[in-house]
Order: structure tokens, then C-alpha cells, then sequence
């Protein structure tokens, strides 16, 4: 154990960093409330008819708004306006799941370019870029009014799925099996059968 603590010392004192970076964060949005607008669609849904209130809500934004049908349906079906009263600790701890769930986005694609783009492999290097990314990203002067209401708004979820879908397409495109003539010419030739 004392041999896996000295080898990965970096690594430790990163990862220690990281959650004292992100534990005021953690502990703020918890008593952070969302706004009337940050998950309209809860409007006009009810518990007891959720599932079919969720598809009347994804067809008429599909139809009439934005299109986006997956992603309606999810955030009405996912609405934490339907699931807890709005003072509740229910919204807090929701209010950090997704906080949590975009940071593990966050993460994921940090780690997934570190590793396929830039070729890094050690451990302690990843937490470190991490720490300098998290450090300077919550710790700049930025509306922090702004920050919490993203986190607790409906578009939070949206980022966090196209942060993962980006980690995803990188470790995808770069894996080395796939980068044999080069990630996109491979990707091509391989879509197309040859």
C-alpha cells in the first residue's frame, strides 16, 4: 500500500485537490433554487399522467418549437418540479447530481484527450490538467447567480450529454486499432464497408 501511495503521489494530492475545489461549489448549489423558467416543462404535467404528459410536451416543442423530440421528452419526463416541491431537499440533492453528472462529463473528456490527442498516459499529469481546469474555471469572476441557475436549469443536462457524446466520438475516432491511415479516413472506409 505504501508503494502504490509513493508511485502515485501526484495523483493523491490532485484528487484531494480536486474535492476541496469542488466542495464549496457542492455545498452552495445544494441551497441554490431553480427559477420559473429554468424547467418550464413541467408546466401543465402532472404526476399521475406523467408518461403521456411527457409526449404531448416532446411532440408540440418538436412540432412547434425547437425539435429536439428525445430530449423534450427526457426533461419533462426527468422534471424535478414534478418529483419535489420547490423548497425541498429533493431539489438540492438533484441540484447536485447534475452538478456531479456534468463534472463526470467534464472529467471524461479531459481524460478521453488527454489520452487519444495529446498522448498522455500518467495518471497524475490527467489530475493534474484537471485541477488546473476545474481551479480556473470555478474560480474566475464569473456571475455566480449565472453559474447556479445553470446548474439548475434543464440546459445543464443538455451539456452534460454532449460533453459525454464528445468524450465518446474522441475515444472513437482516435482509439489506435482505428487510426491506422488516420482516425477520419479509417472511420470512413470502415462506415463504408471496406
Amino acid at each position: 500500500m505504501k508503494k502504490i501511495m509513493r508511485d502515485n503521489w501526484m495523483l493523491w494530492v490532485c484528487a484531494i485537490s480536486i474535492g476541496i475545489v469542488l466542495l464549496p461549489m457542492l455545498y452552495t448549489i445544494f441551497y441554490s433554487l431553480p427559477s420559473a423558467d429554468d424547467f418550464s416543462m413541467a408546466y401543465g404535467c402532472s404526476k399521475n399522467t406523467l408518461l403521456a404528459d411527457s409526449i404531448r410536451h416532446a411532440n408540440s416543442r418538436f412540432m412547434n418549437w425547437s425539435g429536439l423530440w428525445p430530449y423534450m421528452f427526457i426533461e419533462t419526463l426527468l422534471n424535478p418540479m414534478l418529483h419535489f416541491s420547490l423548497e425541498s431537499c429533493g431539489i438540492g440533492v438533484e441540484m447536485v447530481l447534475l452538478f456531479l453528472l456534468f463534472m463526470t462529463s467534464l472529467f471524461m473528456l479531459i481524460i478521453v484527450a488527454a489520452r487519444r490527442i495529446l498522448g498522455i498516459e500518467n495518471k497524475g499529469t490527467i489530475a493534474f490538467y484537471i485541477l488546473v481546469f476545474l481551479f480556473v474555471f470555478l474560480n474566475t469572476n464569473i456571475y455566480k447567480e449565472i453559474f447556479y441557475w445553470f446548474v439548475g436549469s434543464s440546459y445543464m443536462m443538455a451539456l452534460t450529454l454532449g460533453l459525454f457524446t464528445s468524450a465518446l466520438s474522441i475515444e472513437f475516432f482516435f482509439r489506435p486499432k482505428m487510426n491506422i491511415g488516420g482516425g477520419y479516413f479509417t472511420f470512413i472506409k470502415w462506415s463504408a464497408g471496406l
